[in-house]
């Protein structure tokens, strides 16, 4: 049986024809060799999660130049309070962790019945979430450095790495995620809907207690307890055990109008700047709802996109997609902040449309495209740090590997929240250090002894 986790990297083997050429030619290759028993849909909702989650980014940014020159940010959910509605359909990063649990429960699965250890299952998974982080944090040092250096206001440098490393607050979330999901794979072996209503019990005490009783540090505990729940959901379908996706679908959808209808959670299903209480900072509950709404909605669709994705050109755009899929997710604010710095440097060129007009919305599918042709380059350079298995002479056993992840996720959600530099400009060396020791705790950065390998993706 293949393993559902591993999906082949387009590698870029020298062959006369231009990079993009190449790179084309070897996914349709790839599409061409697919297993008939992969579940294609599986990998198409990972990758247009990700596209949403993109899109939904750079649409949400109203960045505006008015006439003093100065730059307004600007917020969409803030701005146009009839578009949080959208956040209903737009807010995927449940449906991310579910296919993520669908994944890592067959790769596991397969990993153990090959005789695959947990160390070097983890450390695989850890190098394909992990290394591609490294050049971001890195680049973004010696963009603050410089800037800083060069009179930048150190409000505006901070700022700006805040927005460019929003991405990473999930890698702090899932790469612990993944570091459990043996053992709660485990749990849903032997119990079963049990062990996920225990999960999902723990996140509805954290918002009770969060809500109703203001204890803070019982609603930072949901960045365990929705997300791993939202996880476990995958196991549910990797193993056949959604039977109903309709009644699946409606009993989110119940529970998220309850949730929002009568017990006073917010509507918007994406953080609102200014607002004291949101649904995703920390998660509560709402997102879980969503999730069990979404999966039963993708569960629907699943034999008509079964279907669809058996023909070569969209099977094809999806091996691409996944082929990138943490080289997108983790750059594509950084082309943003670039972008709009660099037109604030040319007195706002392209920002100075008003956001929420007629004129600002008809204009978005070519801020769309410019900023795509902007992440591209970033693709292009670093796509190939997705691939490559680590290193097996990695000395240490799954305890390393553990709390090399641990020490990374402390430092990655500290760099999520406060950026690359402190109010006065200084870089924060010691929570930029955080992850580079972790990833050489978890054998991310150790040598290899070949290059070019299939890797594993953690999603």
């Amino acid at each position: 049986m293949p393993d559902w986790g591993t999906f082949p990297m387009v590698r870029t083997e020298s062959s006369g024809k231009p990079g993009g050429m190449k790179t084309l030619a070897h996914a349709g290759r790839l599409a061409d060799a697919t297993p008939t028993a992969r579940n294609r849909t599986i990998d198409f909702l990972r990758a247009l999660a990700i596209v949403l989650v993109v899109a939904g980014h750079w649409l949400v940014a109203a960045p505006y130049v008015g006439a003093d020159g100065g730059l307004d940010p600007g917020h969409m959910l803030e701005i146009a309070p009839w578009t949080r509605g959208l956040t209903w359909v737009v807010q995927v990063m449940p449906l991310f962790f579910v296919v993520g649990g669908y994944s890592n429960a067959a790769s596991w699965r397969t990993a153990h019945r090959s005789g695959t250890t947990y160390r070097d299952w983890l450390t695989r998974r850890m190098r394909r979430l992990l290394l591609p982080v490294l050049p971001l944090l890195l680049g973004w040092v010696a963009l603050a450095a410089a800037t800083v250096a060069g009179g930048v206001d150190p409000a505006i440098v901070r700022t700006g790495s805040q927005v460019a490393l929003v991405p990473v607050w999930f890698l702090a979330v899932y790469v612990m995620i993944v570091a459990m999901a043996p053992a709660a794979l485990a749990a849903w072996d032997r119990w079963g809907w049990a062990s996920f209503a225990a999960v999902g019990g723990l996140a509805v005490a954290a918002d009770v207690l969060a809500i109703g009783f203001d204890s803070s540090w019982a609603g930072w505990t949901n960045y365990a307890w929705v997300w791993l729940a939202a996880h476990m959901l995958g196991f549910a379908w990797r193993d056949d055990r959604l039977a109903h996706p309709v009644g699946t679908a409606l009993t989110g959808g119940a529970v998220l109008a309850f949730l929002v209808g009568v017990a006073g959670y917010p509507f918007s299903m994406v953080g609102v700047p200014g607002d004291a209480f949101t649904n995703t900072f920390p998660p509560t509950v709402a997102l879980l709802a969503l999730g069990v709404l979404h999966t039963g909605v993708a569960r629907m669709a699943e034999p008509h996109l079964a279907g669809w994705l058996e023909a070569h050109r969209p099977w094809t755009a999806t091996i691409l997609v996944n082929g990138s899929i943490m080289t997108l997710y983790l750059w594509h604010l950084t082309a943003m902040a670039l972008l709009v710095g660099a037109s604030v440097l040319l007195g706002g060129a392209g920002l100075h449309l008003v956001p929420d007009t007629a004129t600002w919305w008809w204009s978005r599918p070519l801020w769309i495209a410019i900023l795509a042709v902007a992440t591209l380059p970033f693709l292009v350079i670093f796509t190939r740090l997705e691939r490559g298995r680590a290193d097996a002479r990695l000395r240490g056993g799954a305890t390393r590997v553990v709390v090399g992840a641990a020490v990374a996720c402390i430092g990655l959600a500290l760099l999520a929240l406060d950026g690359i530099v402190d109010a006065a400009g200084d870089v924060r060396w010691i929570v930029v250090a955080l992850p580079l020791v972790g990833a050489v705790l978890a054998g991310v950065i150790a040598p290899t002894r070949r290059r070019g390998l299939r890797g594993d993706p953690a999603v």
